[in-house]
């Protein structure tokens, strides 16, 4: 086990992207195994520990110095392009702020043209997350919570190609054209939130959901039988687990080189389409290979 002590307080996006991090840090050295087995934030450098699995080639104590030594660097390497970054994000906000003032008068001429496209529907994997326990956080763990969970969604949705978010409170909802992103979204939004000891419930539906424009927000909109469900799924799940539909493992396939399915019957809590209270619903677990 290695420890690494890290320049610098990770805030909630540097935490979401250490996993990242040490994935590049993996990279510099062929066939080792390193993985993040506990983060522990203090109050002035924040400390990883490390599982380092080498095969016998590599000198233990050197490979330990040198692991040590590239994650530091990558960390100040991060923090350089962060706080370039900040002032990026700063001329963004404008635009969003900008973007939100023109909106309704794009939505009002492309309705006066006739181009005004409404709604639309699609076949689309919709994901859906919460934080477990989060109604009986105190007030600080509850913003740590939800700026974590906000952080992880502009990283991670991206990342995956994520579509249509919304968020509310401790929840996220989100749609996917690729069944295989959902669920490699899925089990990155459990993986980190366990890295810091909290738990994220995650439900994860497929079939044809309506996509419309919400034009007091300026967003997009999904409903439909699928995001139904996604959500009743969501409320089965145990805190740190991803639960999808059958149907979301036939469309990547049950054999495949990423993800593990374990096969459970869990019974509904609330009716949902022709289900009924407590009617039994046959689901899969999901584990990413990977992590």
């Amino acid at each position: 086990m290695l420890s690494v002590k890290l320049p610098g307080r990770l805030d909630s996006q540097e935490l979401a992207t250490l996993p990242s991090l040490i994935s590049e840090v993996e990279r510099a050295f062929p066939q080792c195994s390193i993985r993040i087995t506990k983060y522990t934030p203090l109050s002035e450098n924040d400390v990883v520990q490390l599982s380092v699995e080498s095969p016998p080639a590599y000198d233990p104590a050197e490979l330990a110095k040198q692991v040590r030594e590239l994650t530091v660097k990558l960390r100040i390497e991060q923090q350089r392009y962060l706080s370039e970054k900040a002032e990026r994000e700063r001329l963004e906000e404008k635009l969003t702020g900008l973007m939100h003032d023109v909106f309704p008068l794009l939505v009002e001429n492309l309705k006066r043209s006739g181009d005004y496209p409404g709604s639309k529907i699609q076949a689309m994997s919709i994901m859906f997350i919460d934080v477990s326990g989060f109604s009986t956080m105190d007030e600080e763990d509850r913003i740590r919570a939800i700026d974590l969970l906000r952080s992880l969604g502009r990283a991670i949705l991206k990342s995956e190609r994520g579509m249509y978010l919304n968020t509310w409170g401790d929840a996220v909802v989100a749609a996917f054209d690729d069944p295989a992103s959902a669920l490699r979204c899925g089990c990155k939004f459990a993986q980190h939130f366990n890295l810091v000891g909290l738990d994220a419930r995650v439900g994860i539906s497929w079939g044809t959901i309506r996509i419309s424009v919400n034009e007091i927000k300026g967003t997009y909109d999904i409903d439909g039988a699928a995001v139904n469900l996604g959500a009743r799924i969501e409320s089965l799940a145990e805190p740190g687990t991803v639960l999808c539909t059958e149907e979301m493992g036939e469309l990547v396939g049950r054999e495949n080189e990423e993800f593990v399915f374990t096969p459970k019957t869990l019974h509904l809590k609330k009716n949902v389409g022709n289900l009924k209270e407590g009617d039994g619903m046959e689901l899969l677990e999901v584990r990413s290979k990977l992590n």
